[in-house]
């Protein structure tokens, strides 16, 4: 007859030589990743994410209403705030995805009337490509760690900016 295994503690962490841990078939040892290929990871998807908005808007169109609108199958993609199509109600990011389609499709003056921050956002995101492929391939260039901290606040600008010009957006929409 064989005997129980003892219990582990707290104080006893699960290796290959407990027996609970060899008994578990999904208790495999991964190998660990050196933080820098973690990070060199993190940038790559970080350079793809940036460079597939500036894609889609190259490739989208706006239709006649508010629509985004795939052009070789003329289908509309659907409504993609919440907010919106929930309650009517702009969120702080509606009209960028067709500002940013305007402004790859050079109509600056379209894009301009759907969203007015629209040009700062589309410089941030493009701005993104150089910086994160400086990361992915580990530069430890001077110029990198000064640049990231301010692409970081940059960022933190944005999105305050982004959030005032919506309160004052629906102020004069609740109370114009």
């Amino acid at each position: 007859m064989e005997a129980a295994p003892e219990p582990i503690t707290a104080s006893e962490p699960a290796s290959a030589s407990t027996p609970f841990a060899a008994s578990m078939p999904f208790a495999v040892s991964l190998p660990a990743e050196s933080p820098d290929r973690l990070f060199q990871r993190v940038a790559l998807a970080w350079v793809i994410a940036p460079a597939l908005i500036l894609l889609a808007s190259c490739v989208l169109q706006v239709g006649e209403r508010r629509e985004v609108v795939l052009p070789w199958l003329n289908v509309a993609l659907p409504e993609t705030c919440g907010l919106y199509s929930r309650f009517g109600i702009d969120c702080p990011g509606c009209g960028l995805t067709r500002s940013f389609i305007h402004i790859a499709h050079a109509d600056p003056l379209a894009a301009w009337r759907l969203h007015p921050l629209s040009w700062l956002l589309f410089a941030f995101v493009a701005a993104q490509i150089p910086l994160a492929l400086a990361h992915a391939r580990g530069s430890r260039s001077a110029w990198l760690k000064p640049l990231t901290r301010a692409n970081e606040w940059a960022l933190v600008a944005l999105a305050i900016t982004l959030m005032l010009f919506w309160l004052g957006k629906l102020s004069v929409g609740f109370f114009g």
